[in-house]
């Protein structure tokens, strides 16, 4: 039997793994600029607190980064 065959040697199937992987990390960033979240060792907290977890400016900065990261890989794309 081929390991071409299975699911996980999909090439849309990395892709996907790839997308979700960086959506936790920039969740994560994004905890981290709404307050304290858990470093590399449990004990150790890193991140600020600019605005708090659903308001309007958290709002605006999610649109912000959206527009920045989607004119960024429109350019990369050129």
């Amino acid at each position: 039997m081929r390991a071409e065959k299975y699911f996980f040697y999909d090439e849309a199937f990395f892709h996907i793994l790839i997308w979700l992987f960086i959506g936790a990390i920039l969740h994560i960033a994004e905890d981290a600029v709404c307050g304290k979240v858990p470093g590399i060792l449990p004990t150790q907290k890193i991140g600020v607190r600019l605005f708090t977890v659903g308001s309007f400016r958290e709002y605006i900065f999610v649109l912000v980064c959206i527009v920045f990261i989607y004119v960024g890989q429109c350019l990369l794309r050129t």
